[in-house]
């Protein structure tokens, strides 16, 4: 992809950053994402990236990746050729994790159940911002019933808010969790470190 920014287009790009948002389909397995661009003064910087696409039908219940986007966050020059996640968050994602405490985070993740015939049941979602010591300052819930897959294996979306207007500046947790409401079946969940400053 060639680019002629704009000089206000640049300017902004120079303060928050450039992004470019695609989208590529892989069957499960390992993989390494290399990406490299360069200036036409013959400036030039790459990126290796591993990662494992996983199989989401081999276990009972999975959890995809959790994306983040903010109000400041679409701030930055974006490119999109195609947004996956246009039609679940409110700006592009970023890979920032830093945030001001005049910004609201979004977020989103996937979580699969393969539970094909099971009984119907109850799922809870939440994210959690935790501070030092596990303490929870901000969170949200959402319950989910199994009937909305009509029987069949698939996911459920879980996109939330948290806004950071009444959070100290500091290091906290982004905990963003799901847990079937049957039997023993364990929650899944991730975690992510960021700074608000």
């Amino acid at each position: 992809m060639n680019l002629n920014l704009k000089p206000d287009t640049l300017a902004r790009a120079k303060s928050r950053g450039f992004r470019l948002v695609n989208q590529v389909t892989l069957p499960p397995g390992r993989y390494q994402l290399r990406i490299a661009a360069s200036t036409r003064s013959g400036r030039t910087g790459s990126v290796l990236y591993d990662l494992e696409i996983p199989d989401f039908t081999k276990e009972k219940f999975v959890m995809s990746g959790v994306t983040l986007t903010s109000r400041a966050a679409a701030e930055a020059p974006t490119v999109k050729p195609k947004d996956p996640l246009a039609d679940y968050l409110p700006g592009p994602p970023t890979t920032m994790r830093e945030f001001s405490r005049d910004d609201t985070i979004a977020l989103f993740a996937e979580f699969y159940e393969n539970n094909s015939g099971g009984a119907a049941h109850q799922l809870q979602f939440k994210a959690e911002l935790r501070a030092e010591g596990g303490r929870v300052v901000r969170n949200v819930t959402e319950e989910r019933s199994s009937s909305d897959l009509k029987g069949g294996v698939g996911g459920y979306g879980f996109a939330a808010r948290l806004p950071l207007d009444e959070v100290e500046p500091g290091l906290y947790v982004l905990h963003v969790e799901g847990q079937p409401r049957i039997g023993d079946q364990p929650a899944v969940s991730r975690d992510i470190q960021i700074r608000v400053r």
